[in-house]
């Protein structure tokens, strides 16, 4: 096994034009499935689309999530939505649930996250 340094390409100064520039949005478009937005939208979560990261904020309270077209397909879209809204569940406005998380990736995490 080997390790490597890796950078992001936003740390390194000198590179030559190309490896600058930001990907081209994928000409296909996703096609929604109106029951799962139904769903969804049942729930009241507040969902926010943009950036590169699927998560549920405590804090803010709130699920984030890419554009839909950032997924290969609907159904991964959906599936990771689904999984962040199980998240947004554990809120102490609505089930509070607590698994001892304390931390990302500590036990009480790895429970929630099952």
């Amino acid at each position: 096994m080997k390790g490597y340094t890796v950078f992001n390409v936003e740390q390194i100064d000198g590179l030559p034009e190309r490896f600058y520039a930001k990907a081209e949005p994928r000409g296909d478009t996703v096609q929604r499935i109106a029951n799962a937005d139904s769903f969804i939208a049942a729930t009241g979560a507040t969902v926010r689309h943009g950036g590169n990261l699927a998560y549920y904020s405590v804090t803010h309270d709130h699920i984030q999530i890419p554009p839909i077209e950032a997924f290969r397909d609907a159904e991964a879209y959906y599936a990771t939505l689904a999984h962040e809204a199980t998240h947004w569940t554990g809120h102490p406005s609505r089930l509070d649930r607590d698994f001892g998380r304390k931390r990302f990736g500590d036990e009480g995490y790895a429970m929630e996250d099952k």
